[in-house]
């Protein structure tokens, strides 16, 4: 019986404390606009993980598909297949993929991380010295 009176004198303490501390926040502080670092490069990435992503399962169904076996007249040792070229194929397909995708996570979050927006009043750097501005 008293834990809901307890519960209501608790909630009504955060309530205060949370409209204290949004009260006190400074006046001072500044919006900044921001953007994408480079949206070329998270783009890149993401392509480069859904390309990996699909070269993985490829890779591995190569490797584990069972090889055929011909038929052979004249013994065990009269005719032999090597597989070692669809084998390294699999084994570079999977790894490809596996780097593929390892490299598109650093690719997506350095590419994807908001910096301020900066915009110079002389107009962008290496500009031919032409500037139009218009003003009202």
């Amino acid at each position: 019986m008293r834990t809901l009176p307890s519960l209501v004198a608790l909630g009504l303490v955060f309530a205060a404390a949370t409209a204290r501390a949004q009260d006190e926040e400074p006046e001072h502080y500044v919006v900044r606009d921001t953007h994408m670092r480079s949206p070329g490069l998270v783009g890149g990435g993401i392509a480069m993980a859904v390309v990996g992503g699909l070269a993985i399962p490829v890779g591995t169904l190569i490797l584990i598909f069972p090889h055929d076996q011909p038929d052979c007249v004249g013994g065990q040792f009269a005719c032999s297949i090597d597989y070692t070229a669809r084998d390294w194929t699999g084994v570079g397909i999977l790894a490809g993929g596996v780097a593929m995708v390892a490299a598109s996570i650093p690719m997506i979050v350095w590419g994807g991380k908001h910096v301020p927006l900066s915009i110079s009043p002389s107009g962008p750097l290496g500009s031919s010295g032409l500037t139009l501005a218009v003003k009202f």
